[in-house]
């Protein structure tokens, strides 16, 4: 469903605009929504089957898509799907639609550049399978280690962390106050304390509390893990809450809204890291949570250790994972906040925390 501009023209929005009354900033009362319509249904399906109100509404999203396509001074995104048009009806303001445009775009190259990277690597690669290595690996000591050996040894690790190991619990209760872009970081940077947590000393367990298989989380997960099994990832998934399977005297909620700071690492203690992403949304939610549920909670000792220098002090998902991992392994404030941007933290105060 692509409008040409070369047929509607900028006269033709005009006129939609007028037949339908309907200004670019969309009255609220045609607020698609997106999480029953889109998550779990074919998008091309859902699109069919909008009500008129909202197919008008679409056709005119879709002109102005064209619009500013053609004028350049928007960044948006050269291919649109259904499911991305899905995604823009639920934007009440064409601001808010001009924001998103810029995420789709900004997504969209990242992944050009990654199918480039990948292609490139893959001509490398190919090039090296013709050199002959057998004379050069004669001549040295050192046992050529795989990438799979590595890896079986880096998830023997997980494997042990699951069974004997101390959990940290991502509380994935949130995702009805997230944005669909907002659940693909969390998804990114899920991955990445992942990452970290697999080539740890001493790994965490990853437990997922509060998920559902009909997420959208999980459809991210399904979408771009396809050729390995959930299950190969070692970490827990379950619907159930931690309330439920942990003694609630040893829960400690992690918030940065916390009264009271995380002053030692209890090896004892099962912490819990709120699955949101709140770029938008910058209530208290995890604090609130904690309270309503009457369980202990703390925030990192950010103002105690570093000098902010701009921005929030709010941290990514993996960053407090790289946090906790080396706070986990040392017991060194200094050491651990390492892993704090040096964007956010003055220069002076980053030598002082090395010394």
């Amino acid at each position: 469903m692509v409008f040409s501009l070369r047929k509607h023209g900028f006269k033709e929005l005009d006129s939609v605009y007028e037949e339908t009354n309907i200004h670019i900033k969309l009255q609220k009362s045609n607020h698609f929504d997106i999480s029953d319509d889109f998550k779990n249904k074919d998008p091309t399906e859902v699109i069919q089957n909008l009500d008129p109100d909202m197919k008008k509404k679409l056709k005119i999203i879709q002109l102005e898509y064209e619009v500013l396509l053609q004028m350049g001074g928007i960044t948006v995104p050269e291919k649109m799907t259904d499911a991305l048009w899905l995604e823009m009806l639920q934007f009440t303001t064409a601001n808010a639609r001009k924001r998103h445009y810029r995420y789709l775009r900004k997504t969209e190259v990242n992944y050009l550049a990654r199918q480039q990277k990948k292609q490139k690597r893959m001509q490398e690669n190919q090039k090296q399978e013709n050199v002959d290595y057998t004379e050069l690996q004669k001549n040295t000591i050192c046992l050529f280690v795989r990438k799979k050996t590595m890896n079986n040894f880096y998830y023997s690790r997980l494997a042990h962390s699951m069974l004997f190991g101390q959990p940290i619990v991502f509380d994935m209760n949130f995702e009805h106050v997230m944005r669909p872009q907002d659940v693909v970081r969390l998804f990114d940077q899920f991955l990445l304390s992942h990452g970290s947590n697999k080539i740890h000393r001493d790994p965490f367990h990853f437990v997922l509390c509060n998920h559902h298989k009909d997420s959208y989380f999980q459809k991210i997960f399904d979408k771009n893990c396809l050729n390995r099994s959930q299950d190969e990832y070692l970490f827990t998934l379950t619907n159930q809450s931690y309330l439920d399977l942990y003694p609630h005297s040893d829960l400690v909620y992690l918030t940065p809204d916390a009264p009271q700071e995380l002053t030692t690492f209890d090896h004892n203690a099962i912490y819990i890291l709120g699955g949101l992403v709140d770029k938008v949304n910058a209530k208290p939610l995890t604090l609130a949570k904690a309270k309503r549920e009457k369980i202990k909670m703390a925030k990192l000792p950010l103002d105690r250790y570093l000098k902010w220098s701009i921005g929030n002090k709010s941290l990514t998902l993996n960053q407090v994972v790289d946090i906790m991992l080396e706070l986990k392994l040392n017991k060194n404030w200094p050491e651990a906040l390492v892993h704090v941007p040096r964007r956010k933290v003055t220069e002076h105060k980053r030598k002082i925390l090395r010394q």
